[in-house]
């Protein structure tokens, strides 16, 4: 299902669509418009799925025993002396 929408662009992006269609990247505004837009769903859906990612992760550590820390000292060694 489509529905016809008015977009008002500015000058610059008027004319770098209209570059791009004279250039054969697109056969139209529409096509040009509706590329946009399916990119922009498509960054949304990876963006959603790496905060995902990073949720699951913190939930997870947030859930780790304190008896399962590592100790900063061991994994890194001791820190220099200073003078």
């Amino acid at each position: 299902m489509s529905a016809k929408t008015t977009v008002t662009l500015p000058d610059r992006q008027r004319a770098f669509l209209q570059r791009k269609i004279e250039s054969g990247a697109f056969a139209s505004t529409d096509d040009a418009v509706v590329e946009a837009i399916e990119r922009l769903i498509a960054d949304d859906a990876d963006q959603e799925f790496a905060l995902a990612g990073f949720d699951d992760e913190i939930r997870a550590r947030l859930d780790t025993p304190e008896s399962e820390y590592l100790d900063h000292a061991e994994v890194f060694g001791r820190p220099p002396r200073t003078r």
